[in-house]
């Protein structure tokens, strides 16, 4: 069930945005990258092929290779402001794609937008 993964990642969204909080103007839509992992390419391709198709912007299908265990890796990007009332949702939702393709769901990231200097 997902109930718990939601709990913990939302627990982690929180960590971030106190962090984004002190380095970034959170007022301002930043570009958020949720990142993913899977051992399938059929996987990934997938899921990047439903990200297209319900308006996210999708990173390259990249593979890598760590202790001699294939794998391959991406993100789903969306631009929104970063409160915990729009991360929350998208993190529930990067959850259960991530169990329908049967990929891991790594988090989240941005980059820090500065704000106004007067």
């Amino acid at each position: 069930m997902i109930g718990p993964e939601f709990e913990y990642q939302k627990q982690k969204d929180l960590a971030v945005l106190d962090l984004l909080r002190r380095h970034s103007d959170v007022s301002k839509p930043h570009r958020i990258e949720h990142h993913f992992l899977t051992d399938s390419r059929t996987g990934g391709a997938e899921l990047l092929e439903w990200a297209r198709l319900h308006g996210f912007q999708v990173s390259p299908l990249q593979e890598a290779e760590s202790q001699g265990r294939l794998y391959y890796y991406f993100d789903l990007v969306k631009s929104s402001i970063p409160t915990i009332e729009n991360i929350a949702p998208d993190t529930g939702l990067m959850l259960r794609l991530a169990a329908e393709f049967e990929c891991t769901y790594d988090g989240w990231g941005c980059e820090a937008v500065p704000g106004e200097t007067g």
